[in-house]
């Protein structure tokens, strides 16, 4: 079966969805990989076969074991991924109210299911169930259709009406050998139940009919003739206008292009090739400046083009003039259009920092064995020493610590060094420290991990001293020690190689004289959040859920400083005062001020205690 460039390239974007997502390129037998590399040829030749693609598809869910994989691609999905397989996704996106968008979807169903299939939409009293109807003859993965429908629909609902959109019952059909609610659960609260029938979701008339607050028809008018077109190129009913469309799409400089330059490339006298467009009842300069429309919302909203560069490849002389004319006709400055592709994508930050987090190497045997062991009430130092010992790079580094005289004596071995110097609870902290830097020192270059790491050890201790000094106590919470040890580990992903704001990250830190204000800044100017970060990283390594319902508190509360408490200001005080001395950061003024502020803290004392701590630990 002969197949369209444009679902070539749904296919290929699919196989590779599959691959991100289930991680299958390094679970599947020399076999398939074969089948696999030959298919893709196929696909990037544009002579693939749509129902070898299908069988394919069908061993890979098999093998894998991965029946829900559209379930498992929704949590990891993203607008700006959307948006660049197709203009379509936009378009829905961009809809007035989801009753809108499902008679879009109908409309667009051939970027989604192949032609045989189809859509269907049943009104009740309080609700519209949404279902798929097979053909006769269904495909192997017909399920993994339905799915595809109805988590790709879930995802541009909640982009029309908002994040709290989900459907209030899914109904799975009896006869489906696989679907695990677990899954679902991940991305969706709905009810699941079994019945006798198709794969249907239910949504109640309150949603249906919500309004899209951010509704934006110079959006959907840019995109409606793009996808028309492209319809009519999937079915092969091409017209003479949309060859033309496409010379002009496809021109650096569209606006500069002549009637007798495209007719041309066609083949065309411009007598002929001016009545074969006035047949279709347009003209070149007509089409031209409706391409040119298209143009200008699709390169702003789809691409990160400067609007000086744009205007020019428009044919502006200067980007005021082109401003002036986009105005006129749109009503809105270019400005304001990609500020609306910044809105449908803004969780893109977290999903990239979050794909990163997934991505990273396991934390080291010994901390995961440490970890499980927070739970066993009857774990101890000897169970300790055996899963150390194991490890002759972590021993080390608790041996070495150990024999600091900020921690005492020095020890004979690793038992005293648990028993006596560090403590158990210390050593499980430290092993996720350590397995930090282990999973991501080689992700990280233009950084010093290791000054890092040790503010991170230093932190706790530093804490301890301030709380004495301050309010007249020893400090003994393992919640805190906890908070101080890992609320900064976020840090290090937003350094991380592959995140594309990591040198910005870099050199804000380096310049920056107050830890409150970096933390404010990376909030402001690029949406990022060191303490959300952390969240995210901590909760992959499934610990202390306290830990993370606290740092996501804090986060809350930096916004208004006042509403700290006073614990809270000497856990942000002790953050600035370990990374100062660790790096040398100009933070001494505004840890004098912020000190200051907090009743019966003695800075100059703390600050003293602190050089002093910082020595023993480097002695």
């Amino acid at each position: 079966m002969s197949l369209s460039r444009q679902m070539n390239e749904n296919l290929d974007s699919y196989l590779k969805q599959f691959f991100r997502v289930t991680d299958g390129r390094n679970r599947i037998s020399a076999e398939l990989t074969s089948r696999v590399n030959q298919i893709e040829s196929q696909i990037a030749a544009g002579t693939v076969d749509e129902a070898a693609f299908e069988q394919l598809i069908y061993e890979l869910v098999t093998e894998l074991d991965e029946h829900m994989f559209m379930w498992k691609r929704l949590s990891r999905m993203r607008a700006s991924e959307l948006i660049h397989q197709g203009q379509h996704n936009l378009y829905l996106m961009a809809a007035p109210d989801v009753k809108t968008c499902i008679n879009d979807i109908f409309s667009l169903k051939t970027c989604f299911l192949p032609p045989s299939y189809q859509l269907s939409l049943e009104e009740n009293s309080d609700c519209h169930h949404f279902y798929v109807i097979h053909p006769d003859a269904e495909s192997p993965i017909s399920h993994i259709k339905d799915d595809t429908v109805m988590t790709l629909s879930l995802f541009i609902f909640k982009e029309v009406c908002g994040d709290d959109f989900d459907y209030t019952e899914i109904w799975v059909p009896k006869s489906r050998e696989y679907f695990d609610e677990a899954i679902v659960a991940l991305c969706s609260k709905a009810t699941v139940k079994k019945h006798n029938g198709p794969l249907t979701v239910v949504i109640e008339n309150e949603l249906f009919n919500r309004k899209n607050e951010f509704y934006n028809s110079i959006i959907r008018d840019a995109t409606r003739a793009s996808i028309e077109m492209m319809l009519r190129d999937q079915s092969n009913q091409l017209r003479f206008s949309d060859h033309v469309a496409k010379i002009l799409k496809e021109s650096p400089k569209p606006a500069t292009l002549t009637m007798e330059k495209v007719a041309s490339l066609l083949n065309k006298s411009v007598s002929t090739f001016r009545r074969l467009l006035a047949e279709e009842n347009t003209s070149y300069k007509e089409l031209q400046s409706k391409i040119l429309d298209q143009i200008t919302v699709q390169s702003l909203l789809n691409s990160d083009i400067k609007i000086d560069a744009l205007a020019l490849k428009l044919g502006y002389a200067e980007r005021s003039t082109f401003e002036r004319a986009f105005r006129k006709k749109f009503g809105n400055t270019p400005s304001t259009i990609r500020s609306y592709r910044d809105r449908i994508t803004s969780d893109d930050k977290a999903f990239e920092l979050n794909e990163i987090i997934q991505n990273l190497p396991p934390l080291p045997e010994s901390c995961q064995a440490l970890i499980k062991s927070s739970n066993n009430e009857n774990f101890s130092i000897a169970d300790a020493v055996k899963i150390i010992e194991k490890d002759p790079v972590f021993c080390g580094r608790v041996m070495g610590l150990a024999n600091k005289s900020i921690y005492g004596r020095t020890p004979k071995d690793l038992h005293q060094a648990i028993s006596r110097n560090l403590g158990l609870a210390t050593i499980k902290n430290l092993a996720i420290v350590y397995g930090a830097k282990e999973s991501l020192s080689s992700h990280i270059k233009g950084f010093e991990i290791d000054k890092f790491i040790q503010a991170q050890i230093l932190a706790p201790i530093i804490f301890r001293k301030f709380v004495k000094h301050t309010l007249g106590r020893e400090f003994k919470d393992e919640l805190i020690t906890q908070i101080l040890m890992f609320g900064l580990l976020g840090f290090l992903v937003l350094c991380h190689n592959k995140h594309d704001k990591r040198s910005y990250v870099i050199k804000q830190f380096q310049e920056s004289k107050n830890l409150l204000n970096f933390i404010h800044l990376l909030n402001a100017e690029i949406n990022l959040s060191v303490f959300g970060t952390s969240v995210l990283l901590l909760s992959m390594w499934g610990l202390n859920p306290q830990v993370i319902k606290f740092l996501g508190q804090l986060e809350e509360k930096l916004s208004n400083v006042q509403s700290l408490r006073q614990t809270e200001d000497i856990i942000l005080i002790t953050f600035a005062t370990s990374l100062k001395l660790c790096f040398g950061s100009d933070y001494l003024d505004s840890i004098k001020s912020h000190a200051n502020q907090i009743r019966g803290m003695d800075f100059e004392r703390c600050w003293s205690d602190a050089q002093a701590l910082y020595d023993e630990l480097n002695s």
